[in-house]
């Protein structure tokens, strides 16, 4: 129990079960393009959203680089468990939305919730 809050530990979450490393794939592939649209109708509507939409499009694309070496069939991973994949994918986009949290350009959050929205797809 962490003391000073007064709150439980969270516990892990659950994740998905994909039946192989390619629906992984499309599965964070397609939670990227989400992303990646909602951003460029943002940079359309930037006299509202200031840079929003930059930073989004920043950490879609550094979500699409872990994915796509995580997964790329050159690198020898198409035959690692689908589950272990999926455990390294989510780490990694924790680990991302951990970086944008300091990141002092994203002082509103927006590229942390963005890599947060693509991490979510792994989450059952």
């Amino acid at each position: 129990m962490n003391m000073s809050l007064g709150t439980p530990p969270l516990a892990p979450p659950k994740l998905r079960h994909l039946a192989s490393a390619q629906a992984l794939a499309f599965a964070l592939l397609k939670a990227i393009q989400r992303q990646e649209d909602a951003a460029k109708r943002k940079l359309q509507q930037s006299w509202y959203w200031g840079p929003v939409g930059c930073i989004e499009l920043q950490a879609a694309a550094q979500a699409r680089t872990q994915v796509a070496s995580l997964l790329s069939p050159h690198r020898n991973r198409w035959w690692v468990p689908t589950p272990l994949l999926v455990r390294q994918c989510h780490t990694n986009l924790l680990q991302a939305a951990a970086s944008w949290r300091a990141n002092p350009i994203d002082e509103d959050g927006y590229g942390m919730a963005t890599a947060h929205a693509i991490r979510r797809t792994l989450e059952a």
